[in-house]
C-alpha cells in the first residue's frame, strides 16, 4: 500500500501538467442564461481562460484539455455586458 501512496504521490504533478486550461463545472454551463451579466457568469464558472473586448462586445472562454483527450470549452458573447449568445463544446 506504501508503494502506491508513493506512486500516486509522485504521478500528481505529472497529471496537473499534463492539462491546460481553467477547470469548470460542465454542468454549471447550463445555469448561463441569454441576458445574464459577465459578473453573473463568472461567479458560476469561475474566472475564464480567455477574455476578449471590442468594443462593447465580448467574449468569455472557459476552456479544458487533459493529454488523456478529456477536452471541453464554453464561450459566452457578451453585449453591454449581457450573455447574447454561448457555444459549447464537449461534455
Amino acid at each position: 500500500m506504501a508503494i502506491i501512496k508513493r506512486l500516486v504521490s509522485a504521478l500528481a504533478p505529472l497529471l496537473k501538467v499534463a492539462s491546460a486550461g481553467t477547470r469548470f463545472n460542465w454542468q454549471d454551463t447550463e445555469k448561463i442564461k441569454d441576458g445574464m451579466t459577465k459578473s453573473e457568469v463568472i461567479a458560476i464558472l469561475g474566472q475564464p481562460h480567455t477574455h476578449t473586448q471590442t468594443d462593447n462586445t465580448s467574449t468569455l472562454i472557459w476552456s479544458y484539455v487533459t493529454a488523456f483527450g478529456d477536452a471541453k470549452a464554453a464561450s459566452y458573447r457578451f453585449e453591454d455586458d449581457r450573455v447574447i449568445s454561448k457555444i459549447t463544446v464537449g461534455k
